[in-house]
């Protein structure tokens, strides 16, 4: 009698756990992945999802771990030990680090080189400025012709502060292009000079190099708003 009720109890979880699994919606960019451990009669579902917090485009990360304890036909399982499962999970999460790593070490040295841009800028230093772009590198200022190669880039910044000054840079997103080049979009604040000194926002794309050792600004594009 009590293994008859302890088995309808199970019957019941069970039934209550596939439907609650039935049920479960998963966003978009969002991935279940399924692992049954025909020993325990444990589903492991690990859910991926496309990462856009820190290391945006690289790929799938780890969203959250779900374990139920039910048995299923295991031809809708892959059949791997407890054991296995872990080795595959910690694998997976050594791709996603190993992906992840060389995109926030590629974000940080942006962000750096941004930093002397502006400490150059605010000390009207447009040699080191133009220091900081590749040799063939092009701007697009807003409204105006491109701008090509270094001399010509701080003429560019030169006469631009005459007008503008107190630039603030933000890097929203980091996109690396392999090993040696990276897509950068931010946005900018500025101010304007003269006697009614205006706030002027906008954003911008910048396509990085590397060159040696050293992230170089290859390509340079801006204009104003949001």
């Amino acid at each position: 009698m009590e293994a008859a009720s302890g088995r309808a109890r199970q019957g019941r979880r069970a039934r209550l756990v596939k439907r609650s699994s039935r049920d479960m919606e998963y966003s978009s960019g969002q991935l279940p992945v399924n692992f049954y451990c025909e020993a325990s009669s444990m589903v492991l579902t690990v859910i991926l999802r496309n990462c856009r917090c820190v290391c945006p485009g690289l790929g799938w990360a780890i969203l959250c771990i779900h374990v139920e304890t039910r048995r299923l036909p295991l031809c809708l399982y892959r059949t791997l030990s407890l054991e296995m499962i872990m080795r595959n999970i910690a694998s997976a999460i050594a791709i996603v680090i190993s992906l992840s790593a060389p995109a926030l070490a590629q974000k940080a040295e942006i962000e750096a080189n941004n930093a002397k841009w502006i400490e150059m800028f605010n000390k009207g230093d447009f040699s080191g400025i133009a220091s900081l772009y590749s040799a063939d590198a092009t701007a697009l200022p807003p409204g105006s012709a491109m701008v090509q190669g270094r001399p010509a880039i701080e003429v560019m910044w030169k006469s631009m502060a005459e007008q503008v000054t107190d630039p603030k840079l933000t890097t929203v997103d980091v996109k690396p292009l392999g090993s040696s080049a990276a897509r950068e979009i931010g946005t900018f604040v500025l101010k304007t000079k003269g006697s009614t000194p205006q706030d002027v926002t906008g954003k911008y794309v910048v396509v990085w190099e590397k060159v040696g050792d050293d992230w170089k600004l290859a390509t340079d594009i801006w204009n104003d708003g949001k």
